[in-house]
């Protein structure tokens, strides 16, 4: 039921819908099409299309209680757009988002290497060979490899991009308490960190350190910059997930 829908919960949350247990109390899950249901490409753009007229008719009732002409505010928008790019291109070579954007790298280029290399698959089977695991305890560990993979590919460019959406937020002046867009997109960054790492720790039995140790470092120093920057992140409530629910 809509009326069950927890308010704002799809805003800061991690988009992995399905391993998300609130799906069932979030509006921007309950918009998209179902398992099985087929869009053409033309309905796919309609309900884009939806949502972003929602979203402005919400903006724009919003507008109008605070007595804030919404015509100038577009207009205001548009004068300043190309500023904006200028200062983005500024932000993407801070230290924060450029150390984000190299781990990106690292991770992908791991991911792929790894596809290739059948030596983790070698490394299993040896293991039940010499008796040193079982069957079931070597599907097991290819489970939960798998898993820290999943993990590992679902965040890695998660991350660059919540980083950055911070970054440019403080500073196009959108900064205030600590419930903001900045803090926000701050702390989801902080919760892929802290999946990813736990993933790639769990790989450490598997892959040579060298393998690893540097990504782990990586995003470690990513973490404690990213928390010096944005001390009050971790304050930040994301609706749903860091507080209880009815």
């Amino acid at each position: 039921m809509a009326d069950n829908n927890i308010p704002g919960i799809y805003n800061y949350c991690d988009r992995w819908c399905e391993r998300c247990k609130y799906t069932n109390r979030c509006a921007s899950f309950a918009s998209m099409p179902k398992q099985g249901e087929h869009q053409t490409k033309e309905q796919a753009i309609e309900h884009v299309q939806q949502v972003f007229d929602g979203i402005n008719k919400m903006l724009q009732e919003k507008a109008a209680e605070l007595g804030i002409d919404w015509e100038e505010v577009l207009r205001n928008a548009n004068d300043e757009s190309t500023q904006i790019e200028m200062e983005r291109e500024e932000v993407r070579k801070e230290e924060l988002s450029v150390l984000a954007e190299k781990y990106s790298e690292e991770a992908l280029q791991f991911i792929e290497q790894s596809k290739l290399d059948d030596g983790l698959n070698q490394l299993l089977q040896q293991r039940i060979d010499l008796g040193l695991s079982s069957l079931e305890s070597a599907t097991k560990e290819g489970e939960l490899i798998n898993d820290c993979f999943e993990v590992i590919q679902w965040y890695m460019f998660f991350i660059p991009a919540k980083v950055y959406r911070a970054l440019s937020g403080r500073n196009d002046g959108l900064g205030g308490d600590i419930q903001n867009d900045v803090n926000g997109s701050a702390k989801v960054a902080l919760v892929a960190i802290d999946k990813s790492l736990m993933a790639l720790q769990s790989l450490l039995s598997y892959f040579t350190e060298d393998d690893l140790l540097y990504k782990l470092a990586m995003l470690s120093e990513l973490k404690r910059k990213l928390i010096d920057e944005f001390p009050n992140a971790l304050l930040f409530v994301r609706p749903g997930f860091d507080e209880e629910v009815n």
